[in-house]
């Protein structure tokens, strides 16, 4: 996303007049009935934790540092978010995905463990090796 991004996280990218894909995220976590969320940031962790807060939506958010955010990838974003993780079903999203509602109701209506892939893209090798 290269000059899209210097001044804010991917998350924050516009994707309409309204919307960034985060705060679109977050506002279908909430029509869901999502209360908590936790986050992981990286190197714009205040904007991101500010942004969230501008947002007013009824969120309780805990959000969890990944200082070696440059050198690692999102595995350990998790792992440094460990201790936050309730045992209870967890929805991971990736920040810098946008999807269709439907697609957030068939994870959540699932008894089981799942995920959601597009089966038009390639899967990102770096996430899979």
């Amino acid at each position: 996303m290269g000059v899209i991004t210097n001044e804010h996280p991917k998350c924050m990218t516009e994707i309409s007049y309204k919307d960034t894909i985060l705060s679109r995220q977050l506002r279908q976590l909430v029509s869901f009935g999502i209360e908590e969320v936790v986050m992981t940031t990286g190197y714009y962790d205040k904007i991101l934790v500010d942004y969230c807060d501008a947002l007013h939506l009824p969120l309780k958010f805990t959000f969890v540092n990944n200082p070696e955010y440059a050198t690692t990838n999102y595995i350990y974003s998790i792992y440094c978010a460990k201790d936050h993780l309730k045992d209870d079903d967890i929805i991971l999203m990736h920040g810098d995905l946008v999807f269709e509602s439907q697609v957030m109701e068939a994870v959540m209506s699932s008894e089981k463990s799942c995920m959601a892939v597009s089966s038009t893209l390639p899967l990102p090798e770096k996430d899979y090796i």
